[in-house]
């Protein structure tokens, strides 16, 4: 005869059966036995012997002991125990997974035990798996133990690409926008939220110039319908990108990225599954309709004085005239055949032809005036000069009142002449430059000197300008690096819990707490050892009753309770077992059909019926599963510690309010109250559900919910008695039972409970508890890991945020600086350049039209470098601002200028901005 069971007292028994319906017709005999462990023969998985999680998953712990045959663990063994690095399916598919723990798949026995860390899977198909574990000695032989996984799809993306029908099959005209549709696909086929899209799904657009400061990175602004895709068979689901205006002719390129920032699946990844990118594709902007006509070879002068004397260089206007047309972008407009003409002109509202002016005669080095656009779309004139002897000043441009004479005000005018319906806007296109006229060579020299002066101002306002363009660009570039630091450390503050550190001085401080913790944190020896899930004394019918049941291998057998959750805090698990010492023994099955097979069981034999919960009998909850509990972001640090900890790497918590939020609500109560509908409790650590951790997923809702019902635990009685002072008093409202960690308790009808009803045992000492794994209090070594990492991740963060706001101060201060220094020299600049403007309008003669001379100064840029400053047109610049007042110095010539308004720095920069 052999005997097999858990070890510990036994009886046994020896009787008959031939008494009337089986009794024993002769004295029954018994004895009592002790039933001790036996020799080692198997290995064996502490806890479930089954885990369900994603094809992309981490175990954070997986334990291994030594047993003998009947599976009751022994603390034999100092020998390496290996874990397969491939769990083959189930059904013989011949699909495998890829198995690898933290630290390689070996590890030494110590008594008896063996514990992988963070064991990650891998697999390409779901389904079920076997996952084995066995001797790694040669000289000890064991059977195996097998880890059954189940796994499902998870919402990692497994592919990014963009949607070539939402792309222009032809070219767009330059100024165009569009959405672009970028695809992407899961694994489990379910969308990916737009939040999420919006942290980790970005478009890389590079303009024609390829520059990598040019390059604009897009975030999507909508999801686009399944039914508004080309291709919607397909398992993908689409967000949108707005390009924003489209300004470059040419080719540009777009690519998508994705880079994982779910915590919970990231560090389940591979590091090549982590960030995917799509493949480029181009589409083509053209120029827009002809609107300008630019000065392509060289930049020209605002003002040009000529004489027409012998020397050739004094006769020179331009000495490599070559023009553009182009769009009202800049970009080059490729039109062959467009007929272009160069003239000199009187400007508007002159009256030197009235008065005998003449003007002098133009002539080319091509010996052309007219010509038409190559297919580039330029025509080339050479050096354009004014002809030896040609013009005279006006008789009135030769009295005393000008103090220079023989001088007179003409514009070197270049024109495009097509029809009404071949170009953009009023008027035909054309470039202007300002010509003063001198028939006097004595006269010459002091006219160009202005000039020159003239021109060598204008370079010096440039200078300013882009200082003050730089400086700008800068900051909005701090600006935007600021904005995304911030959103970064804001993502790995919520990583980190509700109790987060509010600052880089506190995160390093907490993070260094947490590496000594976990360098001296409990070990196998040192710490406590884990506490197994109990329900029941050993020797008591019903717990072998529950055994029975539990090796009976039916597949509607759920567990017990106790095994279906566990809880690390001593403290915490204490108080638990004695609230809830008549539930943990429940043993949860599936149907109560499977209820039926068990009360069989049992009946054969001969063993009492336990207490069993149908799942099809249990109220699950119905609430919202999003968010987190009101108020829930105040809690204290025990209770965020042990909220975190309920719900790592298992079920989210349940956002069910605080009673006091609920009457809050519902009674629609206006202050007087010392908690607010969003405060949180002082020593309040939550509801009981949400304070333990479910072994399966889905059971807090589906089961936990409705067996640990709404009782509050508080760190105190006082916390306590306090807290229902208010909800059942102020607020006239009901509530459930209140336990404390204090070894108190109060129930829904305001009883404090006192020793003899409501006894909180020792842990070792209590018949029924929850299972915990092997940690020294709160948070445990694995814990401690994932925590370190969490922290070391938003330390890394916040130093990041850190040093984008230094940038931004120290750009911030250069704006300021420039804004102060460089705009007060553009501002005396500007005076200078109207003083000279109002000389040379003297000596001309004529005050032209200062709208007219500011478009063709706009149009003798080059079209290379509008172009390379379009991508800074839309930004509000100082620049720019500073160019506007400057331009309006100029405008006005006949008044005195205004001094500069004296401000702060600050108070100025924020007006010009706005």
């Amino acid at each position: 005869m052999s005997l097999s069971g858990q070890p510990g007292n036994i009886k046994l028994a020896v009787r008959d059966e031939s008494g009337p319906e089986g009794t024993s017709m002769l004295q029954p005999d018994s004895m009592d036995l002790v039933l001790k462990t036996g020799p080692s023969r198997k290995l064996a998985v502490e806890g479930p012997v089954a885990a369900e999680c994603a094809t992309r998953a981490v175990l954070p712990q997986l334990k291994v002991r030594v047993a003998d045959m009947a599976g009751n663990f022994t603390n034999e063994g100092d020998f390496e125990v290996a874990l397969n690095p491939s769990a083959l399916a189930a059904d013989d598919s011949g699909h495998a997974v890829s198995v690898q723990a933290c630290g390689g798949n070996k590890i030494k026995l110590q008594k008896g035990t063996a514990v992988f860390k963070d064991v990650k899977i891998t697999a390409e198909e779901a389904g079920e798996y076997v996952l084995r574990i066995a001797s790694g000695s040669r000289k000890v032989a064991l059977e195996e133990a097998e880890l059954k996984l189940t796994l499902s799809a998870a919402n990692f993306i497994t592919d990014v690409a963009i949607d070539p029908d939402s792309l222009p099959d032809e070219p767009l005209p330059a100024g165009s926008s569009f959405p672009i549709t970028v695809k992407i696909q899961t694994e489990d086929g379910q969308p990916l939220p737009l939040e999420t899209a919006a942290e980790s799904l970005t478009l890389k657009l590079t303009p024609p110039s390829g520059h990598r400061a040019d390059i604009l990175t897009l975030q999507p602004s909508a999801v686009v319908e399944a039914s508004d895709l080309a291709n919607a068979g397909t398992a993908w689901c689409a967000f949108a990108f707005d390009s924003g205006d489209l300004t470059c002719s040419g080719a540009y390129t777009v690519t998508a990225e994705h880079t994982e920032q779910r915590p919970e699946l990231a560090r389940a990844l591979l590091k090549k599954e982590l960030s995917m990118r799509s493949p480029a594709i181009s589409f083509e902007v053209s120029s827009g309709p002809l609107s300008e006509l630019q000065l392509a070879a060289e930049s020209a002068s605002e003002r040009v004085t000529v004489t027409n004397g012998e020397a050739h260089e004094q006769r020179v206007l331009l000495s490599d005239a070559v023009l553009q047309v182009a769009d009202s972008h800049g970009n080059a407009v490729l039109s062959p055949g467009i007929r272009v003409c160069a003239s000199l002109q009187w400007p508007e509202g002159s009256e030197g032809a009235a008065d005998g002016g003449i003007l002098p005669e133009l002539q080319s080095s091509e010996g052309k005036l007219e010509g038409e656009t190559d297919r580039h779309g330029r025509v080339c004139f050479g050096a354009l000069s004014v002809k030896q002897g040609s013009g005279k000043a006006a008789a009135s441009e030769n009295q005393a009142a000008n103090s220079q004479g023989n001088a007179m005000a003409c514009v070197l005018v270049v024109q495009v002449q097509v029809a009404e319906d071949q170009y953009e806007g009023d008027a035909a296109p054309e470039w202007r430059c300002e010509v003063l006229f001198c028939d006097d060579s004595s006269r010459f020299e002091s006219l160009n000197q202005l000039t020159e002066r003239h021109t060598e101002l204008a370079a010096r306002r440039q200078q300013l300008q882009a200082h003050l363009e730089a400086a700008n660009r800068e900051l909005a570039n701090a600006q935007q690096e600021a904005a995304r630091a911030q959103k970064a450390a804001e993502a790995k503050a919520r990583d980190a819990g509700p109790s987060a550190p509010a600052n880089l001085h506190e995160a390093q401080a907490r993070l260094a707490e947490v590496r000594q913790g976990a360098e001296a944190g409990p070990s196998s020896e040192a710490g406590p050892p884990a506490v197994p899930p109990r329900f029941g004394p050993p020797n008591q019918a019903t717990t072998h009753a529950i055994q029975t049941c539990l090796h009976a291998e039916d597949p509607e057998v759920v567990g017990v309770l106790a095994q279906l959750a566990t809880v690390d805090d001593t403290s915490l698990s204490q108080v638990l077992a004695a609230t809830y010492r008549a539930l943990l023994p429940v043993l949860v099955v599936q149907s109560s059909a499977c209820t039926q097979r068990l009360n069989q069981l049992l009946a054969q034999a001969q063993q009492p019926v336990p207490d069993i919960l149908s799942l099809s009998h249990s109220q699950p909850y119905k609430g919202p599963t999003k968010g987190q509990t009101p108020g829930m972001a105040g809690c204290g640090d025990r209770a965020a510690a042990l909220l975190a900890a309920a719900c790592k790497d298992s079920d989210a918590l349940l956002p069910v309010p605080l009673p006091h939020t609920r009457a809050l609500r519902q009674k629609q109560h206006r202050g007087g109250h010392s908690l607010g509908p969003n405060d949180w409790p002082g020593g309040c650590l939550g509801y009981a559900f949400n304070l333990v951790r479910p072994t399966r997923p889905g059971h807090r809702g589906s089961l936990l919910y409705s067996l640990l019902g709404t009782v509050l635990v508080f760190e105190t009685l006082q916390d306590a008695s306090a807290y229902r002072e208010l909800v059942t008093q102020k607020l006239e409202s009901n509530m459930a039972d209140l336990v404390c960690l204090d070894g108190k308790r109060i129930t829904s009808k305001g009883i404090t409970s006192g020793s003899n009803s409501f006894r909180v045992t020792p842990l070792a000492e209590a018949p029924c508890c929850f299972g915990s794994s092997a940690q020294a209090d709160t948070v445990g070594a694995d814990a401690l890991r994932h925590q370190e990492a969490t922290l070391d991740a938003l330390v890394e963060a916040l130093q990041n945020k850190q040093e984008a706001e230094g940038m931004l101060d120290q750009a911030q201060q250069a704006a300021e600086e420039a804004a102060s220094v460089s705009g007060v020299e553009l501002q005396q600049v500007a005076e200078q350049l109207a003083a000279l403007d109002a000389e040379l309008t003297k000596q001309g003669g004529v005050s032209a039209q200062r709208g007219r001379q500011q478009k063709g100064r706009s149009q003798a840029q080059p079209a290379e470098g509008r172009k390379g400053g379009e991508r800074h047109a839309k930004r509000a610049s100082l620049g720019e601002q500073q160019q506007d007042a400057a331009a309006n110095e100029c405008e006005e010539d006949d008044q005195p200028a205004q001094p500069v308004e004296k401000t702060g720095k600050r108070r100025r920069l924020a007006r010009m901005q706005a």
